[in-house]
């Protein structure tokens, strides 16, 4: 393609897919758009395949519907009409107490079993706990509001849930910033309340309830189709080794890419990869920007799926999946698992008819060393904590082990003042742009919609021209990232 001006993407998951998707979506042929993808296959974490007659998903397999981000992209790729929402056993949700699965459920019934009467009488008196300004971690605002209990059996579980993370080292505000604004006012239940209004379709806040979807064919056919656009040039088993910022030079482009493969110029660059790797490609040009990101610490994850064959599904309770607390335990056996999901129940067609489809999840911040297991050691653990954890005692047809190093960035207390760092030191580098959930939250949906800004971003400020002369990394006004 002849372009006037190239934007060069390091990342091919969804963040990086959707920022090249918008760029060129705004520049048209002005604009030449290069993805360069480390591993063999696009979509980053998001791989989605079939074996056996079970879907098997390497890593996330949902989000939260309606996703303006999610939905244009889908339109954009022609496969919207292939969305499926989740079934509705998907809203049953347990924690694993003890040696006991527990159902999250708003009344008191549910909440003893899994609190205590000392426990729930506490977080009945939530409302009465002042509210503290400052920055906290999820533990203390837990624990302060909702009481020990409640932050060891909900806060910790959920953590390690959506971030593999630690409660006692995770900044609230920037971690589960939601959850920080409904208790604004002094008083989380009643913002959970208002918020729960909405969700059953409150017309004066235009709100709907937001439903757990992916793809008929699993949640990685969109990267996959975002991959397969005509006018995005995707370029997979290309490791980027080095970011280079010319000096000021009217002759050449703003940026040099290195690669094995060999250099690229670009006029702009996105990097939608994860902290660590962002940070080793700006080492040269942006010393200062290397730092904060190399601060932002990262949990590795392992993804264990075990086909069941027919007639286990129905051992399996009705639900999405189970998150383990601290003391979840089996027949006085300690547990390493994260928590499972239940795929079989939570989408349509995931396994053949009458099977089982699990997904356990080891690792994390508080478990790192139980990736140092091999492959089948990792199945084994798996087989035999979900023997004790739901009685199944076939052997799996089919297992499968997903590794994903630096998988979950760790939002840690004094991050949101990094974030604010970074977003200065990056809008004094012209042309350079961040993208994917560095920064900014996990999720598909939200790594999509980070891409398609930073796409935008670089599609609003027209591609400099030849006779332009950019300014040194380092210099320039501040502009904010938003």
């Amino acid at each position: 393609m002849n372009a006037a001006h190239r934007l060069v993407v390091v990342g091919g998951g969804i963040s990086g897919l959707g920022a090249a998707w918008a760029a060129r979506e705004q520049l048209g042929e002005r604009l030449e758009v290069v993805v360069l993808e480390a591993s063999e296959h696009p979509g980053g974490k998001a791989q989605s395949s079939v074996e056996d007659g079970f879907l098997l998903e390497s890593g996330p397999h949902g989000f939260l519907d309606p996703d303006p981000a999610l939905r244009s992209l889908a339109a954009a790729t022609g496969i919207e009409h292939e969305l499926i929402s989740a079934n509705v056993a998907a809203r049953r949700r347990f924690v694993l107490r003890g040696g006991e699965l527990c159902e999250l459920r708003p009344t008191p019934r549910a909440l003893v079993r899994l609190l205590g009467v000392r426990g729930l009488l506490r977080l009945l008196c939530e409302p009465l706990v002042p509210r503290a300004d400052g920055a906290v971690t999820v533990w203390d605002f837990a624990a302060r509001r909702l009481g020990r209990r409640a932050a060891e059996r909900l806060a910790g579980p959920m953590v390690a849930g959506v971030f593999a993370g630690d409660a006692r080292s995770l900044e609230l505000a920037s971690a589960f910033p939601e959850l920080h604004r409904l208790a604004t006012d002094g008083s989380l239940a009643r913002g959970l309340w208002r918020t729960r209004g909405r969700g059953r379709g409150d017309q004066r806040e235009g709100q709907t309830r937001r439903t757990l979807t992916t793809f008929r064919r699993g949640l990685g056919s969109l990267p996959q189709a975002l991959a397969e656009l005509p006018e995005i040039d995707v370029r997979c088993g290309v490791t980027v080794e080095n970011l280079q910022l010319r000096e000021p030079n009217a002759t050449v482009r703003r940026f040099l890419v290195e690669s094995r493969s060999g250099p690229l110029d670009a006029d702009a660059v996105v990097i939608a990869t994860e902290a660590p790797v962002a940070a080793r490609l700006l080492a040269r040009c942006a010393p200062t920007l290397t730092e904060e990101l190399a601060a932002v610490q990262t949990a590795d994850i392992a993804v264990v799926a075990l086909g069941y064959p027919p007639g286990t599904a129905r051992r399996v309770p009705l639900g999405y999946g189970a998150l383990a607390a601290p003391d979840a335990s089996a027949n006085g056996v300690r547990l390493r698992l994260l928590g499972a999901l239940w795929e079989h129940h939570v989408f349509p067609d995931r396994a053949p008819e009458g099977a089982a489809l699990v997904r356990a999840f080891y690792g994390g911040a508080l478990d790192p060393q139980v990736l140092d297991l091999d492959d089948a050691a990792l199945v084994a653990l798996a087989v035999v904590e979900q023997r004790r954890i739901l009685g199944l005692e076939d052997e799996p047809l089919l297992t499968r082990v997903f590794r994903h190093r630096r998988a979950i960035p760790q939002y840690t207390l004094g991050h949101a003042r990094r974030v604010e760092r970074v977003g200065r030191e990056v809008a004094s580098i012209p042309g350079l742009f961040l993208a994917g959930t560095m920064l900014t939250g996990p999720g598909f949906g939200r790594a999509a919609a980070n891409g398609i800004e930073a796409g935008r971003r670089v599609g609003s400020r027209s591609p400099r021209t030849r006779t332009d002369q950019p300014q040194p990394c380092g210099s320039g006004s501040p502009r904010s990232l938003r």
